[in-house]
């Protein structure tokens, strides 16, 4: 058993040294032959406490594809570049330095992921951040995740930091709640109304069903001035007081909302 077991291995041709002292088996069944003090001069923990040293080879969950990458870091010759890898690639080798400790790749994994992955995978990339205590990237991408669904962010965050993240989009939908309606405003101040005045409703209105549609209303609230833009083109100053006076309350009540959000990092 034990010789079929070792007649299916395949063998790394970067990670082959004759003179290697530790074996490390991907989970795709591929060897890597590598030398235990690089790993120890390049990682406070690989491959964790699961080591022997007896000579067995050790086994580990990370693909082939990934010690690959992350292996080129412990020897003094240029690595791979991360920057050019796909984003599940790149995901993946960020676990694997994290859970190895191999601190160069961190950081290199977390400035890519933060700068260049955080607007196509935002659920992800939270995930990510909330696990390994990046507070600030928690907050800069949190904001991008408002147009999740519920049931989609509880399948990437789990439930560990799904709970967090209902009560941070609850702030957000709170404020949906509040946003003005035609009955909301008060008529009894105002001596004339004209047609520029039901304009701004109409295009109040629209502008709100249109996000809705597109399920971004809750990240369209994040730029109060953005979302009111085109209802506050309507020119009513002169024509309508009570109008001019109403939106103009209305848009300090939102920014005054807004500015109240605490980040997703304070939740909790």
């Amino acid at each position: 058993m034990a010789s079929e077991y070792k007649a299916a291995q395949q063998h790394s041709e970067r990670f082959a040294a004759e003179d290697a002292d530790v074996e490390l088996l991907s989970s795709d069944n591929v060897l890597f032959k590598v030398h235990r003090a690089s790993l120890a001069s390049h990682s406070a923990v690989f491959p964790g406490q699961e080591v022997v040293t007896n000579g067995e080879i050790v086994s580990l969950s990370e693909s082939s594809a990934v010690l690959d990458i992350i292996l080129q870091y412990i020897y003094p010759s240029p690595p791979c570049h991360l920057d050019g890898l796909p984003f599940t690639t790149l995901y993946q080798v960020a676990e694997a330095a994290e859970k190895y400790q191999m601190f160069a790749v961190m950081e290199i994994c977390r400035i890519l992921l933060q700068i260049r992955h955080y607007q196509e995978h935002p659920l992800e990339v939270l995930a990510y951040a909330c696990k390994y205590g990046y507070t600030s990237l928690c907050d800069q991408v949190a904001p991008l995740t408002l147009v999740v669904e519920a049931r989609d962010a509880f399948n990437v965050l789990g439930h560990l930091y799904f709970p967090q993240w209902m009560l941070y989009r609850e702030q957000w939908v709170g404020i949906q709640r509040s946003l003005p309606t035609y009955m909301d405003m008060d008529l009894g101040d105002i001596k004339k109304h004209w047609g520029a005045c039901d304009e701004r409703w109409y295009t109040w209105k629209k502008t709100c069903d249109d996000a809705v549609s597109r399920g971004d209303i809750l990240r369209r609230l994040r730029d109060p001035d953005s979302l009111l833009a085109s209802v506050m083109a309507i020119n009513v100053t002169g024509h309508c007081p009570g109008c001019t006076w109403f939106w103009n309350k209305r848009r300090d009540r939102l920014r005054q909302q807004v500015a109240g959000v605490r980040d997703f990092s304070a939740i909790l």
